[in-house]
Formats: C-alpha cells, structure tokens, sequence
C-alpha cells in the first residue's frame, strides 16, 4: 500500500491521466497477487486494496499535476520494474522519492524563452506578420514570467491566468496605438497560448469517453474556468482601445511571411513544448516528427472533411506514431503524443467562445455559441481520432 500510494502521487504529479493512473496502480498490486481498486481525480486518488469486505483504504488528497514527461519516463520505469520482479517494493519507494526530490531539468530562463518562442510560433500558425509573431514573442515571455511568480503559492496562482490575459491585451492595445499596427487579437492570443486549456479540454472529453465521468466532468470545468479567467482578463485589457482610440494604420502585409515558414514553425514550436512539456532533450526528435505528423495529418484532414472533423485524421496520425515508437522504445506514448496534440487542440476556438459572450463593446451570442459548438466537435473529433489509432495499433504501455 505505500508503494501505492507513492506511486500514485507521481504519476499525478507528472499530470498521468485518471484512467491511466488507475491501470497502472491496479497492474502493479495485480502482479503481486494483490487486488486493487483505485479511483482518481484531478484533486485525490483513493486506493482499495485487498478483496471486497476485507479491504484497505488509502485517501490521497493532490494538487492538479502539471505535464512532466521526463519524470513520467522515469516513473514509469520504476513502475514497470517493481510489477516484473526486477526490483523490490523499498527499492522502488525509494527511486521514487528520489525522482520526486529531482530539480526541473531545464532552468527558469529556458523556460521563460520557451514561452516566447511558442508564442512567436502560435502567431505564424494564425497566419500573423513578422512583426506580430515579434511581439507576440516578447509577451509570451512576459506571460511566463507571470506564471511562474504567481503559482509559486497556491492563492496568487488563481489571478495568474486573468493577470496574465490582462497584460497580453493591454501590451497588444499599446503597440497598435503607439508602435505598429498589428491584429490585437491574433498577438493576445499567441502570446496567452501556452495558457489556454485546450489540451484540458481534450483530456476532459477523453475520460468522459471512457467513462472516467467524475475526473472527466471536473476537467472540464476547470478547463471553462481557466477560459472564463483569461476572457475576463482580456476583455478588460482590450477596453484600453475605448479610452485610447485605434490607430488608422492595418498590418502591412509587406511583413507577412510566405507559407512555407509555417513549415519552419513546426519543428520550432516542437522544441518549445519539448521544453514546457519537460520532456528529455533526447526525445525531441520523436516529439518533432509526430508534431509534424499530427499537424500535416490536420491539414490533410482540413482539406476532406472541414476544420471539426478533419481534426480526427491529424489525431489519428499522431495516434499511431506515437503508439507504434512506444512499442518500439518500450516508453510511454505520452512522450510524444502531449506535445503533438497542443498543435491540434481547439484552445483559441474556446477562447474566443467565452470572450464573445463577455465583450465589453458588442456581445455576440451567437458567435459565442457557434464558436462553443465547434470547440466541443473539434475536441470529440480529436479524442475520437486518438481512440481509433489505439485501437487499431495499440501500445505496450498503459502511459
């Protein structure tokens, strides 16, 4: 039960999935001759062990984990040890509390400049200018170093996402008045990219799919309230336009770059969500390729079947990549398969859902629930895509 227990806390602290978690905890207590029922979700994580009416009981209350690709490697294989024999359960406690006490593998400064260049990236993705990826850039920078103050306690984590949408709006606002003319929406959204919950929404969609309803039902809330945070704090970012007075300038389109830098965007965007997602230098490889799989299996699908469905077949890509260098490298597919996905997922669409409903000058409702609608079929098509690939080519591991 303390193994259990102490690989429970890991996997969620290296932001494993409800039902993942709970295939990997009930294997491991399975593999020695234990039974287990364990229950999870965002917050806590219950362990059953031992039969019906002779059980113990073990409560977990957790802090939501955040996405740590390279400590999840290093669980895993812990784990995978212990359920073969290979290594005794006080060994196990004690690699475990070993990767626990682990630093972050890359520095405070290499993770503020990954935001940028994530955000420099989102810029091209929706088709801005040189100038508007700079800047976005910049801001993103500053949006990290907001996130990174600000969750360093659990009371100021919860302004973190409206301070952070409040700055990147009002920045926005400020260089269009004063320094270029740029689309204030396409920066504010590169630069609070890495902030916008759509992987949330999509792991939310996915356990719901799989019947995880509890754990499922609370990501998505969540997910809308971390939407609802940055909408509010972007709306009133934004109202700085009524007070200072647009520019009579647009965006040049003598700064917007040709098509094929959107190319070069995918492998750079890949090193930054290698970085965020603290994931190994050595797999960036794997998560480039299955990146670049992933989006062009996007557009491919944009091109046959729309934006909402057409997200199935770059899911479906990605999917199998990932699954099949799994099985190839014995290792989680969630190595490769997280940092793919945030090219795919529908965050910016549910942004703009929430932020119609609230804004300032001229609420559109309809745009909002138009915007809801496809967010919610762009993320069903994802899951149902991701599903299908591992069905059809399924991995060794349950991570």
């Amino acid at each position: 039960m303390a193994f259990l227990v102490m690989l429970g806390r890991a996997l969620h602290a290296a932001g494993t999935t409800a039902g993942r978690l709970e295939t990997v905890l009930s294997a491991v207590a399975r593999a020695h001759g234990h039974e287990a029922h364990v229950f999870s979700t965002p917050t806590s994580f219950t362990i059953a062990l031992g039969e019906p009416g002779q059980q113990r009981l073990a409560l977990c209350r957790v802090s939501p984990g955040e996405a740590d690709l390279a400590r999840l490697v290093e669980v895993d294989e812990v784990a995978s040890e212990v359920a073969r024999g290979d290594m005794s359960l006080s060994a196990g406690r004690r690699e475990l509390a070993r990767i626990s006490a682990e630093r972050a593998p890359y520095r405070a400064s290499i993770m503020l400049a990954s935001f940028g260049v994530a955000a420099a990236c989102a810029a091209r993705f929706f088709a801005g200018t040189w100038i508007e990826s700079v800047i976005a850039g910049f801001l993103g920078i500053g949006v990290g170093f907001i996130v990174s103050r600000f969750q360093r306690s659990e009371r100021s984590a919860r302004v973190a996402d409206f301070l952070a949408g409040c700055v990147a709006a009002g920045a926005s606002v400020l260089v269009n008045r004063y320094l270029f003319p740029i689309d204030t929406t396409t920066v504010t959204l590169s630069a609070i990219i890495v902030l916008i919950p759509g992987l949330t929404l999509t792991v939310a969609v996915s356990e719901i799919s799989t019947l995880n309803l509890v754990s499922g039902a609370a990501r998505l809330i969540g997910a809308i309230a971390v939407l609802v945070s940055l909408a509010i704090g972007i709306g009133i970012g934004i109202r700085l336009e009524g007070h200072l007075g647009m520019p009579s300038g647009s965006p040049d389109d003598f700064y917007r770059p040709a098509d094929w830098t959107k190319a070069l965007a995918v492998p750079i965007a890949a090193a930054a969500f290698t970085i965020l997602f603290r994931a190994r230098p050595r797999d960036y490889i794997p998560i480039a390729v299955a990146g670049a799989v992933g989006f062009y299996g996007g557009r491919l699908g944009l091109v046959m079947f729309g934006a909402e469905l057409g997200a199935a077949v770059g899911a479906f890509a990605l999917g199998v990549v990932s699954n099949l260098w799994s099985r190839l490298r014995d290792q989680p597919a969630a190595v490769t398969m997280l940092p793919g996905l945030i090219l795919l997922v529908p965050g910016a669409l549910g942004l703009r859902s929430v932020y119609s409903f609230i804004s300032p000058d001229n609420a559109d409702t309809l745009a909002g629930v138009d915007s809801a609608a496809s967010m919610l079929l762009v993320a069903v098509s994802l899951v149902f895509g991701l599903l299908l690939a591992s069905g059809l080519f399924p991995s060794r591991k349950p991570l």
